[in-house]
């Protein structure tokens, strides 16, 4: 079984391809291929797929895949804008390079991101250096690329995001299925969200949907869906003055006791400690 495969084409000249990525939102769409692949985030919120690991990105956010690891974005909102800079490039441009001692950082972070790696501190500075990246060419930007490279592999921030088994490949009917299931909850997660009604919409089994979100996503629905609620719910506090209540119950919680306690699991933090920690306010 092979994944959905992204066939990466260089232009004439050169060994590695850099693009910004822009548009009203990025779509669900599950693949992977045999580049390295460096993104930065610089304007958008939705969530990163990583292997089994799914978690939220805003500006700022910068991750690196390696060859063959699955993943992709998908945005929160449609109504834009959405931009990253991507990065990506064959084993072949650093092989060369990493055997020095000096690069011994840089040799432990490609290896760490055959599980996918992120900065766990985002912030402007990643996005103003892949905008500088951008606005060079040549051997420049190559020189460029590694410097950002090396950023990254010595920041003491770095975590790994899929667990060491989650690069399995996925057949491209599987990839198609977990698109339609990412978009069903994308679309419906302020409403009841049920197995019977996913695997409905899929059309497959209820059993088969389980299976699929867990060995594709690492958790089971019911998980996948709180996890995009509280998304949903954390973004919603930062960016309006709406009662905590009201939040709850607009991003899908039935009560608000189980929102408050699946948003502390999720966050480390109360919804109103984490207004405060964003906004310096309570709220209600």
């Amino acid at each position: 079984m092979r994944p959905t495969v992204e066939f990466i084409a260089p232009d004439a000249g050169r060994d590695w391809v850099f693009h910004a990525r822009s548009g009203d939102a990025f779509d669900f769409s599950w693949h992977a291929h045999d580049f390295y692949e460096l993104t930065v985030i610089a304007a958008g919120r939705g969530r990163r797929f990583t292997g089994d690991s799914a978690s939220p990105y805003g500006p700022g956010d910068v991750a690196l895949f390696g060859p063959r690891l699955p993943h992709t974005y998908a945005s929160a909102r449609r109504d834009g804008p959405h931009l990253a800079y991507v990065a990506q490039f064959p084993g072949s441009l650093v092989d060369g390079l990493v055997g020095g001692a000096e690069f011994g950082a840089l040799r432990s972070l490609l290896r760490a991101s055959a599980r996918g790696v992120t900065d766990a501190a985002p912030g402007q500075s990643w996005v103003r250096a892949a905008r500088r990246l951008a606005g060079l060419d040549g051997a420049r930007q190559t020189v460029g690329l590694f410097d950002l490279l090396v950023r990254l592999a010595e920041s003491r921030s770095t975590v790994t995001l899929a667990s060491a088994g989650s690069a399995r490949p996925v057949a491209p009917a599987r990839a198609r299925a977990l698109n339609a299931v990412v978009r069903y909850v994308d679309e419906r997660f302020r409403q009841p969200v049920t197995r019977d009604g996913v695997a409905a919409e899929v059309s497959m089994s209820p059993s088969s949907v389980s299976r699929l979100v867990r060995d594709q996503l690492g958790t089971t629905l019911t998980g996948y869906v709180t996890s995009v609620r509280v998304a949903a719910a954390a973004r919603a506090l930062v960016d309006s003055d709406r009662s905590v209540a009201g939040i709850a119950h607009d991003c899908g919680f039935a009560n608000l006791a189980n929102f408050n306690r699946q948003f502390r699991r999720a966050q480390g933090m109360t919804p109103t400690d984490y207004r405060r920690a964003f906004t310096g306010t309570a709220g209600r």
